[in-house]
């Protein structure tokens, strides 16, 4: 037998290859050949919709549903509808303008939606016609929760005032004053159960009866500009502001308040893009400094750069009908966080090693491991904490007070990985961590010392399973090992499984705790007395094929087959007495990685098209459009946590099915097919009138296209349709296009059907009809005929007037042509003008513009009679900064001396990079001896300190001013200013002189 002279040699030299073994260890750890961190940040897969999905601006300022489902965001450039496969830009057809900045967009009755311009407010309808109204202009830079809803009216805030618009039957709005508030001005409004909530300063306050009531003190919310409410599924009130999260549950008497995890970062200045939200689970959300903060399990979850979140500045969030979030950015257009609250997933951009994972095990000590195709990593889960150590564990390990203390102090450094290739690990009763690695040396890890040991030399090793008894047993290419005591210090490594040598596929465990493996060709049982029988023959079944296996909550025994499936065996102790073959319906795949029945009873089927659950009455299937990282499910890859919820590798990383019982219990929404148009020919229907259900169209040559999609959006992978024309298709037809295309279908009343289908998730919807009234030719008839013979004159006198009102409409678009393009070479001209005229480093006028500027000044002096002075200021020891810190370092001081001085500046004083670190200041209207103006400008540009990268710095400077003399031209007066800066330089720095002095 193989395995038993692999055991032998393995006894023989085991003292010299343990010692061995640490040496390895200790040179690979200290020559760094390993990654020294654990996985620590968790990765939120995203789908990003920019102009490749008809997205054109992709700066997002507002985000909405309707009650159908379409999409639609509001960027700087006007609305875009989503209808579940492009983006499309929404103007005239819609009555909408096709630029502008958008600031909110709110879901209205009737599938409508407001639309908040700078200073207009439309009502976009979904059958009739839009609406629209003035109100008091904003500044279109100026983001916060201005606008919400209540009984389907718009409230909305600008400035001191509080608007209702309310849609009249009339078909028109009206605007009603509902508050006027003199004391501070309305940041923000929030609707919450018909109570309006409004930001009034430093307050959150409730309007009641016309009048602002502050909110309670008693109630412990800070003086703060809270811009962000939000109500919760379990009825808590969430409030936001830059630098503070604030809750009050239902029944609480005091808000509880903490500082926002990782700082307000970029959003200190711009709190009124905060924003607060739910994910699919019910779970808060809201902006974090370097991405999202995800309220779990009472505590804050962090999604950042760490974990490879580079969507940027998020401006607006959404959950859709779904429960998806949908996020909005800055400059990066729409994302769709895929799983968020469903799974958490790490990669190798998050912290593995690799992103192949084949199992993973959680070790006495609280740590999570996983096996890699490069090394065995430690992840920080859910949780934030990669080691739990209990009292009682600490305490078994170490014996007496004194041990527990320093072994408790010894686990508190973070794991580091172990550098195997390994495809096995088992947890020992002890919580020990044993790692099968592929070459066949097995590594046992202590959690609590930190110290991992060779424990000797096997076959390569396939699987590992705890017993509950005591042992561990091992799976190899040569036969099955057992290691009975695996906590002791010398464990006995024994040969089992009789005389059979072949390879270990699968060991599982029965409902009574017997034994069962699967070799490469014999399924075996030990029995209650310890004896293996062999139960039968698996070559019928596929051989090699079958190579998975697990007891089901019923005691039938499930064997997975790459090829074929699964089969199941009803049994009775080790006699077969049937077996049946799963239907394929149930499963995406019928190439099966892994079988598992977790302690619920739900048996988890993965394949290469991700995973399958049932519970024993209904099936669920997840993948890549649910949050996984990959779809496919590697081999024996899954570990149930102590809290029943599976982790599964994956050809893409790490995931972890966080509620697997929410998961089964919630039911997924159909596919949700809609109509997203009609066009004949060239023309394309409006979109409001194909919603009505009902279009009337006169018969033409011209094809007839049908579109439709699916606004189940998180099915969009795996859905396909099925529709027909009743009178035209004899039957359904199937298709993964998104639209049908009839060439000339026959007058009279159509029905068109269409319905989508989603084989992967087993869904399929109920029908959407559309009524199509086709209007037969009026040459088809009788009449027509005769009427056209004495009609012949009139007709060519139409088609006359036709050609020329195309003439005209041609001419027409000509003209609008050449006021685009002269619009175009206008504003190039303005860019030109301003990119020779600025200096590109400091924003501020370049050396030829501010003597421009320099030379105007002195003609309007001599004219009119007025004083002028002139600056030249130069940073001090500005050299240090470029030799200390960089030249980037010192380009960025530059920038932020530019801006502040900008700022600084009154209306018609200028400011230019004259060289280098100088700068030239022309001041007209400056009196002599100015000089607390003068100390104000230096003062307003150097008092704060100027922030770098990793610290910050103070600059000083020194200027020389002089002013204008009579017979003075520019040269006179610079040369004056230089001298005067060299006397500020020479008397010490950080000062200015007069020249000629002034008294």
């Amino acid at each position: 037998m193989q395995i038993g002279a692999f055991l032998e040699r393995a006894r023989q030299s085991w003292s010299a290859r343990a010692a061995d073994m640490l040496a390895v260890l200790v040179v690979v750890l200290a020559a760094g050949l390993v990654n020294c961190g654990t996985a620590s940040a968790q990765h939120l897969p995203l789908q990003i919709f920019d102009a490749q999905s008809g997205l054109t601006n992709l700066s997002i300022e507002a985000i909405a549903q309707d009650r159908t489902g379409f999409m639609y965001v509001g960027t700087e450039a006007g609305v875009f509808r989503y209808d579940g496969v492009r983006f499309a830009h929404m103007g005239r057809a819609e009555g909408l303008p096709r630029a502008g900045d958008v600031q909110e967009i709110l879901p209205a009755p009737g599938g409508r939606i407001w639309v908040v311009f700078a200073d207009r407010v439309f009502l976009a309808a979904g059958g009739g016609e839009t609406m629209s109204v003035a109100v008091p202009g904003l500044p279109q830079d100026l983001p916060s929760h201005r606008a919400d809803i209540i009984d389907g009216d718009l409230l909305l805030v600008r400035g001191d005032r509080l608007l209702r618009i309310h849609a009249g039957a009339s078909g028109s709005l009206s605007t009603t004053v509902m508050l006027v508030q003199t004391q501070a001005p309305l940041d923000s409004v929030h609707v919450d159960h018909r109570t309006t909530w409004l930001d009034c300063g430093t307050a959150l306050c409730r309007l009641t009866q016309g009048r602002l009531i502050p909110l309670d003190p008693a109630l412990g919310l800070p003086p703060d500009r809270w811009t962000a409410l939000l109500r919760d599924q379990t009825g808590t009130l969430w409030l936001r502001s830059a630098n503070r999260i604030a809750s009050l549950p239902t029944r609480g008497t005091r808000f509880k308040v903490i500082d926002v995890p990782g700082g307000p970062g970029r959003y200190g200045s711009d709190a009124g893009r905060l924003d607060l939200a739910l994910d699919a689970v019910g779970d808060v959300v809201t902006q974090g400094a370097h991405g999202l903060l995800v309220h779990q399990h009472g505590a804050w979850t962090v999604y950042d750069h760490a974990g490879r979140f580079s969507y940027g500045e998020v401006t607006a969030m959404l959950r859709d009908q779904e429960g998806s979030l949908w996020l909005g950015s800055k400059a990066r257009g729409v994302a769709r966080a895929i799983g968020l609250g469903t799974f958490e997933d790490w990669n190798r951009a998050s912290g593995l090693s690799d992103d192949v994972v084949w199992g993973a095990a959680r070790d006495g000590a609280g740590t999570l491991w996983a096996t890699t195709d490069l090394a065995v990593d430690p992840v920080v889960d859910r949780t934030g904490a990669s080691l739990v150590v209990s009292t009682a564990q600490v305490g078994a390990h170490a014996g007496n007070v004194a041990a527990t203390k320093a072994v408790a102090e010894s686990v508190t450094a973070s794991p580091q990985p172990l550098p195997f290739q390994a495809y096995a690990m088992a947890t020992s009763p002890r919580g020990q961590l044993w790692v099968g690695v592929q070459d066949g040396e097995l590594i046992r890890r202590d959690p609590y010392s930190g110290q991992s040991v060779s424990m000797g030399k096997l076959p390569p090793i396939r699987n590992m399973l705890a017993d509950p008894s005591g042992p561990i047993w091992v799976g190899t290419r040569h036969g099955l090992v057992r290691i009975d005591r695996p906590d002791d210090a010398t464990p006995a490594l024994v040969p089992d499984l009789g005389s059979s040598d072949e390879p270990v596929f699968a060991m599982t465990l029965d409902t009574t705790g017997d034994l069962w493996v699967l070799t490469r060709k014999t399924l075996f049982h030990r029995d209650v007395r310890h004896v293996w029988q062999a139960v039968m023959q698996t070559d019928p079944l596929g051989g090699y094929q079958t190579h998975e296996m697990a007891f089901a909550r019923d005691g039938t025994l499930w064997l997975g087959s790459f090829i074929t499936g699964i089969t199941r065996l009803h049994l009775d102790h080790d006699r077969v007495v049937s077996e049946d073959h799963l239907p394929s319906i149930h499963l995406a795949s019928q190439e099966v990685e892994i079988l598992h029945c977790d302690p619920a009873g739900r048996m988890w089927v993965g394949t290469d098209q991700g995973i399958d659950v049932t519970d024993g009455t209904s099936w669920r299937h997840l993948d890549q459009q649910d949050g996984m990282p990959g779809q496919d499910v590697d081999e024996g890859a899954v570990f149930i946590d102590h809290d029943g919820s599976p982790w599964f590798g994956t050809a893409g990383g790490l995931t972890h099915l966080l509620n697997p019982e929410q998961v089964l219990r919630q039911q997924r929404g159909g596919p949700r097919p809609v109509i997203t148009g009609v066009s004949v020919g060239d023309v394309r229907l409006p979109f409001a009138t194909v919603r009505s259900g009902t279009i009337h169209l006169h018969w033409s040559d011209d094809p007839l296209v049908i579109g439709f999609s699916s606004l189940a959006f998180g099915l969009s992978q795996s859905v396909h349709f099925r529709y027909r024309l009743r009178g035209v298709d004899r039957g359904w037809v199937e298709t993964d296009a998104r639209e049908a295309r009839y060439p000339s279908p026959p007058p009279g009343k159509l029905v068109f059907e269409v319905m989508a289908v989603d084989p992967l998730h087993r869904l399929v919807s109920a029908p959407v009809r559309l009524i199509i009234k086709l209007q037969a030719p009026w040459w088809r008839t009788w009449a027509a005929y005769l009427a056209l013979a004495a009609l012949g004159a009139a007709a060519l006198a139409a088609i006359w007037q036709l050609r020329v009102r195309y003439l005209l409409a041609r001419q027409h678009q000509l003209e609008v042509l050449v006021e685009e393009r002269t619009r175009e070479i206008e504003q190039a001209r303005v860019i030109l003008f301003k990119q020779a005229t600025s200096d590109s480093l400091t924003g501020l006028a370049n050396r030829s513009a501010i003597l421009d500027r320099l030379q105007e000044a002195l003609v309007d002096a001599e004219r009119t009679g007025s004083p002028l002075a002139v600056a030249l200021l130069d940073l001090d020891h500005f050299k240090r900064v470029n030799d200390v810190f960089g030249h980037l370092a010192g380009d960025a001081v530059l920038r932020e001396v530019g801006a502040r001085l900008d700022a600084g500046m009154r209306d018609r004083d200028h400011a230019g990079r004259y060289g280098g670190e100088e700068l030239l200041l022309v001041l007209p209207g400056l009196r002599p001896r100015s000089y607390e103006r003068l100390r104000g400008l230096l003062a307003a540009v150097f008092t704060e300190p100027f922030a770098l990268e990793q610290t910050t710095i103070r600059m000083t400077a020194s200027m020389g001013v002089t002013w204008v003399l009579p017979g003075d031209d520019l040269t006179a007066m610079i040369r004056r200013a230089d001298a005067a800066l060299y006397a500020a330089k020479r008397s010490g720095r950080d000062r200015f002189v007069c020249d000629p002095p002034q008294t």
